[in-house]
């Protein structure tokens, strides 16, 4: 390291540690200002935060009754989506015997029952 550098860093680390020194010592003296000083801060962020989400979270005024009392950019949001129609009227189809069958020979008998408490063990001993 050449000598400017160490100079350089020699410096740096005596006003780091002065001012951290120089800091405290005026914590120290001036406790309550300090603590003023930060509950003080601790306010406006705070008076801020409420004012700031009590605007982003207000209650709309939503003046429209149906999908044609919106403006065209929502009504295009709002459009029923037809892309994938042919997807979704294979899903509306109804199962028959032989898929059902299927279905269940393929599952994991050990798979944990959903929020009705009926598991597979269960359904596959079903009358058919």
């Amino acid at each position: 390291m050449c000598d400017i550098s160490k100079n350089i860093s020699f410096i740096v680390t005596s006003l780091s540690s002065s001012s951290t020194a120089e800091r405290k010592k005026q914590i120290e003296s001036e406790q309550s200002k300090w603590i003023n000083n930060v509950l003080n801060r601790n306010h406006d962020i705070s008076e801020h935060a409420t004012s700031t989400y009590s605007h982003q979270f207000r209650k709309r005024d939503i003046s429209f009754s149906s999908i044609h009392d919106m403006s065209p950019f929502w009504q295009k949001i709002y459009e029923p989506m037809t892309q994938n129609e042919q997807a979704f009227n294979e899903v509306l189809n109804d199962i028959d015997d032989k898929e059902w069958d299927t279905i269940l020979n393929s599952v994991n008998e050990k798979s944990a029952a959903g929020v009705t408490g009926i598991n597979y063990t269960m359904i596959k001993k079903l009358p058919t």
